[in-house]
This record gives structure tokens, C-alpha cells and sequence, in this order.
């Protein structure tokens, strides 16, 4: 039976300054690898008890860890996560 749905508690975001702009992304728990890797997943953020919906996304490896990258339109969300 192959999961349809996951909820990820508590991702907390990050920002990388590259040399065109920023980047967003999130960590995944280690815990979650053998569920995530390799597959896309349609990504809901839910932020304080609204669904936004960003998309279809394929989590990736830096270093140990997945990540998944976040898009740029909200940025002024991601930037209220920092403070």
C-alpha cells in the first residue's frame, strides 16, 4: 500500500543567499526519509490554520538530510517565519 498523504509537523524554514537572490527550503526529518525519498508529493504548508497550497514537489538530499525547496512567490511568508 503506497501512501497518499503525509503531514509533517513543525518544518521549520531556512533561507541561502545565492548569487541571484534566495532560496527557501525546508528540512525534513530523518524520520520521514524511507517515506519521502524519491517521490513527488503535492506540498500544503498550513500556516496559522490556512491551507496554501504550493505544488507539486520532489524532495532531495543535502548532505544527510531532504529537503524541498519552496517557491519565491511567497516570499513575504517565508520572511515572516524569521521573525
Amino acid at each position: 500500500m503506497e501512501l497518499q498523504q503525509i503531514v509533517i509537523p513543525k518544518i521549520t524554514v531556512s533561507k541561502m543567499r545565492k548569487k541571484n537572490g534566495k532560496l527557501y527550503y525546508a528540512y525534513l526529518p530523518q524520520s520521514f526519509t524511507a517515506y519521502l525519498e524519491g517521490k513527488k508529493w503535492n506540498v500544503i504548508a498550513i500556516v496559522d490554520n490556512k491551507e496554501i497550497p504550493l505544488g507539486p514537489r520532489s524532495p532531495f538530499r543535502h548532505g544527510r538530510n531532504l529537503i524541498i525547496t519552496l517557491p519565491l512567490a511567497y516570499k513575504d511568508l517565508w520572511e515572516f517565519a524569521f521573525r
